[in-house]
């Protein structure tokens, strides 16, 4: 199911060069630039099951005018759905959506490293898991994530991103706390909306 919806989004990402045409030329050249891209991810979550893989989609809007110590400033977005489909009927769902702070250094034409932090909507769901009660089916909390990884360009406006996040949930099971630590890799590609020229 992940990779069904990742290539029913990454289409929607490729594509954006074939409407360049229609993009003014206001959006050409300087101003701030806007990457969008998808991607796969691989995380361990502390639960079980230990590893769990889905499908991130981010949205990166970055200054490159101003003061030199605040270019590469920026903020991301981002959602992702992690899924576990256990044939024991031991199922697991964790989502995120939120955005942050995100800076890139830009010094290299090919390889841009990039940190960034972010706060969260954090989702789990579908827990069949030994020790929870049958009635128990989902919870929500504000989470937090930090992070950081380089994007390396392919060609022309497409990148290539490994990503790496590590999240923060405090989490509130039957009136105990407790804090958890889901942390992975993320492998897509992205989008540099910023070089798009009006012919």
């Amino acid at each position: 199911m992940h990779l069904i919806s990742l290539f029913a989004i990454f289409p929607l990402v490729v594509s954006i060069p074939l409407f360049s045409q229609a993009v003014p030329s206001a959006y050409s050249g300087g101003g701030p630039a806007i990457v969008v891209g998808a991607g796969v991810s691989n995380y361990y979550t502390e639960m079980f099951p230990k590893h769990m893989e889905g499908v991130a989609v981010w949205a990166d809007c970055n200054s490159h005018r101003g003061p030199f110590y605040l270019r590469g400033f920026g903020v991301e977005a981002e959602v992702r759905d992690l899924d576990s489909r256990q044939p024991t009927g031991n199922n697991l769902r964790l989502a995120t959506l939120g955005g942050g702070p995100i800076w890139t250094w830009r010094r290299y034409r090919k390889f841009h490293p990039y940190g960034k932090f972010l706060i969260d909507y954090g989702s789990m769901a579908h827990i069949k898991s030994p020790g929870f009660p049958s009635w128990y089916t989902a919870d929500k909390w504000v989470t937090g994530a930090t992070g950081g990884g380089v994007e390396y360009r392919a060609w022309r406006n497409v990148w290539v991103r490994a990503d790496y996040e590590y999240q923060f949930w405090r989490v509130d099971w039957f009136n105990t706390t407790s804090f958890l630590d889901p942390r992975g890799f993320t492998v897509g590609v992205s989008y540099d909306l910023k070089h798009i020229h009006a012919h």
